[in-house]
């Protein structure tokens, strides 16, 4: 979850970030481990979280400063697999919600479950490497 998927080209401005009870709770109610894949620094991605009192809520933020390349790049999903499967099996399913169509395709070669956030979410059809789409990540959390 970054700042485009949840705000949709709003300006960031990190003071009007506050904490968003209904989204924690949504991530509260889902059971599986979370995670922040980003291409934006840790650093701005731990301030969004912790602002919108959601850090609790993930188990790690992978960023540009972590991972030794960012999205599309398929060795950036394939890093991410590898760190995760030192505390998970080889049988994982990822489900990756990303804005970005690009993003999107890459995470469905890795055989991921694909949700597009996006105002444009009904064009969805024209896309085959997406699995879901929803106009904005709540709706999608509680689609499940």
């Amino acid at each position: 979850m970054d700042d485009t998927i949840y705000m949709h080209n709003r300006p960031l401005v990190y003071d009007n970030i506050k904490e968003d009870k209904d989204l924690s709770a949504l991530l509260y109610y889902c059971p599986y481990p979370k995670y922040i894949y980003t291409n934006a620094t840790f650093g701005h991605a731990d301030i969004i979280l912790q602002r919108m009192k959601l850090s609790k809520r993930f188990k790690k933020i992978y960023s540009r400063d972590n991972i030794p390349s960012m999205k599309p790049d398929i060795n950036s999903a394939i890093a991410l697999e590898k760190d995760i499967l030192r505390e998970y099996n080889d049988n994982n399913e990822y489900v990756f919600f990303d804005d970005l169509l690009v993003n999107l395709k890459t995470a469905k070669e890795r055989k991921w479950t694909t949700i597009w956030i996006s105002p444009l979410y009904k064009n969805k059809n024209n896309y085959p490497f997406i699995d879901y789409a929803f106009p904005d990540l709540k709706t999608a959390l509680r689609s499940h």
